[in-house]
């Protein structure tokens, strides 16, 4: 009778454990989005970290002088202000009304001309600082 009784314990505690596993599995996979959701993160985040080492060291070899700095940061600011200006300016016109694509067309044909008219004096100034 002492066998069976600890049989019995042996048996117990194995299906205690088998319970317990059971509801960790089923919380798991019942909050699985979250831990999805921060995997997610986390590979974003490394991403994010690559990135910034990659211009960190961009950052060290180009702007090594800071007039290159303070030229090349004015070049950028100027694209992005005639960008700026291109699509404000679609916008106010083409505000409240239907916009055909042939529009749109038109709007992207603008904003590469504007791209290929920006990187031609860019291309010179590379040349002059190589």
């Amino acid at each position: 009778s002492i066998e069976c009784i600890g049989a019995l314990m042996r048996k117990m505690f194995g299906l205690c454990c088998m319970a317990c596993y059971v509801a960790s599995m089923f919380i798991v996979i019942w909050n699985i989005e979250r831990v999805d959701a921060v995997l997610q993160i986390h590979l974003e985040m490394q991403e994010l970290e690559q990135f910034k080492h990659e211009i960190e060291k961009l950052n060290a070899h180009i702007f090594s002088r800071g007039k290159n700095r303070v030229s090349m940061i004015e070049d950028i600011v100027g694209c992005l202000h005639g960008k700026k200006h291109i699509v404000d300016e679609f916008v106010k016109t083409m505000f409240g009304n239907r916009v055909p694509l042939s529009q749109y067309e038109e709007l992207l044909k603008q904003l590469q001309g504007d791209h290929q008219m920006q990187q031609e004096p860019r291309q010179s100034l590379i040349q002059l600082r190589s």
